[in-house]
This record gives structure tokens, sequence and C-alpha cells, in this order.
């Protein structure tokens, strides 16, 4: 017994931390709570700010799943065009269409507009694809899937 009573003296302590400070003031039980918590909300901050662009209007995702005609056929394709967003509203609906300026003629309805740009007269940018109409088929706007899409300032370049 003389090896281990000679251990036992010459080990040094274990280090104490400053949670052994405020177990001895507070109560282990009231330190365990603490440290769950803290954790909880280290937890919670790390998820909120994954989702930090939420407001930005262009981090919305343009996702072409729900569009009922993305499997037709592309009739023309746009790059970095500008367009201006037209609100109609019949009834307790808002439709939105793109207006491009350029082609003065019918507008286009994109199924996947991102719900922050339902603004009227929003001048946007935008890419996409036109889809084909079927001859049977009468629509007052052009069918569109958008690639990409950014509002502009008022001097014409994207924000």
């Amino acid at each position: 017994m003389v090896g281990r009573y000679f251990l036992e003296i010459y080990l040094p302590p274990p280090k104490r931390s400053n949670l052994f400070a405020a177990e001895i003031i507070f109560g282990r039980k009231i330190v365990d709570m603490l440290q769950k918590t803290f954790l909880t909300l280290a937890l919670l901050g790390g998820l909120v700010g994954c989702e930090s662009g939420k407001d930005d209007p262009a981090a919305d995702v343009l996702s072409a799943e729900n569009c009922y005609y993305s499997s037709r056929k592309i009739i023309n394709t746009f790059d970095q065009v500008e367009g201006v967003i037209v609100l109609t509203t019949t009834g307790t609906e808002t439709e939105a269409t793109i207006s491009h300026p350029v082609s003065q003629g019918t507008p286009y309805c994109a199924c996947n507009l991102p719900a922050s740009f339902f603004q009227d007269s929003l001048r946007v940018r935008f890419s996409a694809q036109q889809k084909e109409v079927y001859p049977n088929e009468k629509w007052k706007c052009l069918p569109l899937i958008l690639t990409s899409i950014s509002p502009l300032t008022s001097k014409g370049t994207s924000e």
C-alpha cells in the first residue's frame, strides 16, 4: 500500500474550471440547466444565421418543379434582359406578368416568380426560357420559366 499512498500524495490535484466555482455558488443542477440553455441558444442562433438571405429578393430559389408547362419545348431564351413587373388584380386573385419593353408585345407569365417580386412597376433583370404554346391554346401571356431574376435600381443596375 505504500505505492498507492505515494501516488495520492504526489499527483497534482485535478484542475478546477470556472464551472467548479459556479457549482459551489449556484449548485450543480442550476449549472447543468444553464449549460443546456446556452447550448440550445447557440444552436438556434446557428439555424437563424443560416437563413440570413430571407429578406434578399435575389436569394429566393427559382425552382421550376411546380410549373405545369416545364416539360414543353423551349421556344426562346432570354439572358439578362430588362423587364417590368405588372400586377393585375381580378377579384381576390393577383397575377404578375413581366413586360419586356423591347418586344412591346404579349407579356410573359413566369410560373416560378418569387413572391418577393410581386410589386407593381418593379424593374427587373431576368434570364428565362420561353416555353411553347400549343396550337389549341390561347394564353394572355407567354409562358416563361425564370433561371435568374434581380431587381434593378433607378439607374438600371442590379442591386
